[in-house]
């Protein structure tokens, strides 16, 4: 159960990185994000999102 919850928290962050990438940039660093910023923080949002999908499905039983 406590795998799904985590699952669940690391999934809403990826989403909230996905689709709001460049306001958290602005936010952290200040100054205007590149494209290539906003590309890498996409990735690692991917990369979350892949990470808690693949711990519900194989550690959720």
């Amino acid at each position: 159960m406590i795998i799904k919850i985590t699952a669940f928290i690391i999934g809403l962050i990826a989403i909230v990185l996905t689709f709001k990438a460049e306001l958290i940039l602005e936010k952290v660093f200040k100054k205007e994000p590149t494209q290539g910023l906003v590309l890498r923080v996409k990735y690692i949002a991917l990369a979350l999102a892949v990470i808690a999908f693949m711990a519900v499905f194989i550690l959720g039983r």
